[in-house]
């Protein structure tokens, strides 16, 4: 029996087989030919007299990944006609393909030390996919025409730069470039933006290209994170990051609005998210500095002062939570400290204004209100475990917990306040019969024994300070207490806080002469039997 009746090229799955088999046995011999000049040479130009048949005769993606990858393994000089049919791969494909088709050629391309080509391509693409005119985010007029859409494929070189980017091999070779050979690309990107603000502004642009435009927007923040990184010494990145922040307040915070069409708000909204996540990754891989960070926080209570800014509470809150670990995290220089101190206080506010704006969406928007405070849960128990770390910053704490404390007894007790029969005074079993800011406030709060703590001793703070001045909020103070108590992690602290509201509540013993309908005397009783339950409870052995 012959070779060829056994074994085909035609039979793909046995020749791909076969060729991955190849490239792991020249894997495990590289060592040694490396060593041995004379057999590596020899060996090498073997494979590369055979390697274009090979692309040739097998077409099909698995056998080509391991062809492309012997290929990356041989020394780029004795391949010369490969490299420019793995960039005429890269070329050739659609946005949209699966990653499988182009990471082998895009590594291999890097180990030639050929990446310079892909950042090449990349930029081309996006700088003939990009508007004729380009500059123009003041002329809004008429429509924008296109140049070149057919032939370049800016989406695709989007994808090519994630990966490079993603992967750590790709991404070091990226940056062993002159900064000069990155700069176009860096401009390129940062060109696209333009377009975001002529849709917003009216202009027929497709939603292809909007979507474009948006990566593009991005892509230019983490490749400003990593050139930023690369060269720390100067603040050329951050500046051109400070740049694109103080674009959005200017270009589209303005249409963060009411007013806007469906579409204005929605691609408002998705820039203005995009930029606070790029500035929180920022913060996070330790980039920026003091001025960066205070930036920021301007930029943060400019976006909640907008109408709709709401809408990006949940991000706004992951940046707040960089800001946090950033300012709590190290010890300040001593002539730090006072600006330290002043961003911290600026921190809290904003904070508090953040639990103001979603109890206020509440009271306006039942409904949207309740889709924030889920949207926002996650970002808000991040936020509240940066103070686990901090022991110093007791004003941090304190400002914090005194914000989540008074928006619990105010939210607790507006709902009491509409009670309008004594059948409906109730005592919670859970936050589940909370009103829904105390509800998720709470349900974050007891993910966390420490931050519980915080809570419990920023509410023993509130109640010795006399800030709590009616029965309707004591028994919104007790309503929270009686849902701690589920927990037994906290009889010390709940039972102190127990006693202190029973010595209070006696200043309102006189409501019990009122008639047995009177929903204030209902709470006051309702109040008792609560504290009472609690402090039984705490007395009970082995708890």
């Amino acid at each position: 029996m012959m070779l060829e009746d056994v074994l085909s090229v035609q039979d793909t799955a046995s020749m791909a087989s076969l060729l991955e088999i190849l490239v792991i046995l020249w894997k495990s011999v590289q060592k040694s030919l490396m060593a041995n000049q004379e057999a590596f040479k020899y060996t090498t130009s073997k494979f590369a007299s055979v390697l274009p048949q090979y692309l040739k005769i097998f077409q099909e993606e698995r056998c080509k990944a391991p062809l492309i990858l012997l290929a990356s393994l041989l020394p780029a000089s004795s391949v010369p006609a490969l490299r420019s049919k793995v960039m005429s791969h890269l070329r050739s494909l659609k946005a949209g393909t699966a990653v499988t088709a182009y990471s082998q050629s895009v590594e291999c391309l890097c180990s030639w030390g050929q990446i310079s080509h892909i950042v090449e391509l990349i930029e081309n693409w996006l700088v003939e996919a990009i508007p004729v005119r380009a500059q123009g985010d003041e002329d809004t007029s008429g429509k924008v025409h296109f140049d070149g859409l057919e032939e370049s494929k800016p989406d695709l070189g989007l994808e090519y730069l994630d990966y490079v980017l993603l992967h750590p091999k790709t991404r070091d070779c990226l940056f062993t470039l002159p900064l000069d050979q990155i700069r176009p690309l860096h401009k390129a990107l940062d060109k696209w933006k333009s377009l975001l603000f002529s849709s917003l502004s009216g202009a027929e642009v497709s939603v292809a290209v909007i979507e474009t435009a948006l990566r593009a927007f991005i892509f230019h923040g983490r490749l400003c994170i990593h050139l930023q990184h690369k060269y720390p010494e100067e603040r050329e990145f951050l500046k051109s990051l400070e740049h694109s922040v103080s674009w959005v307040e200017e270009r589209v915070l303005p249409f963060l609005a009411s007013s806007s069409s469906e579409q204005q708000l929605s691609l408002s909204r998705k820039t203005v998210e995009s930029c606070l996540t790029v500035c929180k990754d920022v913060l996070r891989v330790s980039v920026g500095d003091g001025d960066f960070r205070d930036h920021l926080l301007q930029h943060v209570a400019s976006v909640l002062q907008t109408e709709k800014g709401y809408m990006c509470i949940p991000p706004v809150l992951a940046l707040l939570t960089e800001v946090a670990q950033g300012c709590l995290s190290h010890k300040p220089e001593e002539d730090q400290e006072d600006q330290l101190s002043l961003t911290i206080r600026i921190l809290t506010n904003i904070f508090q204004k953040v639990v103001e704006i979603i109890a206020h969406r509440l009271r306006k928007d039942k409904e949207e209100g309740q889709e924030l405070c889920c949207s926002s849960e996650e970002a808000l128990y991040d936020f509240l475990l940066v103070t686990k770390f901090t022991t110093e910053r007791s004003e941090f704490i304190t400002g914090v917990f005194s914000s989540l404390c008074a928006a619990v007894i105010i939210d607790i007790s507006r709902t009491l306040q509409k009670i309008s029969h004594v059948e409906e005074v109730l005592t919670p079993e859970s936050v589940n019969d909370l009103p829904p800011l105390s509800n998720t406030i709470l349900k974050v709060i007891l993910r966390s024994p420490a931050v519980t703590r915080f809570f419990l001793s920023e509410m023993s703070s509130s109640i010795e300070s006399e800030a709590i001045d009616s029965i309707t909020q004591w028994a919104a103070v007790t309503h929270i207490l009686t849902i701690i108590k589920q927990s037994d992690a906290f009889i010390v602290e709940l039972k102190e806080i127990a006693l202190s509201v029973r010595r209070q509540i006696q200043n309102y013993y006189n409501i019990t002469a009122e008639n047995s309908d009177n929903i204030q005397r209902t709470l006051y009783e309702s109040t008792v039997r609560m504290l009472n339950d609690i402090l039984n409870q705490c007395q009970q052995p082995n708890i």
